[in-house]
């Protein structure tokens, strides 16, 4: 959860935002995503050989 929080909080100031924004919000949960579709993939390569 901490990884969240620095992710949401480094964009919130290279977008220059002071408050809750849905915008940033979204960009999070989509860094999140990808990197947590990244590790599964990881993990299947490494399970598979």
């Amino acid at each position: 959860m901490l990884s969240c929080g620095l992710v949401y909080h480094g964009l919130q100031a290279l977008a220059e935002r002071e408050e809750d924004d849905v915008m940033v919000m979204s960009a999070t949960y989509t860094i999140i995503a990808f990197g947590l579709m990244a590790w599964g993939v990881l993990l299947a390569l490494v399970w598979a050989l």
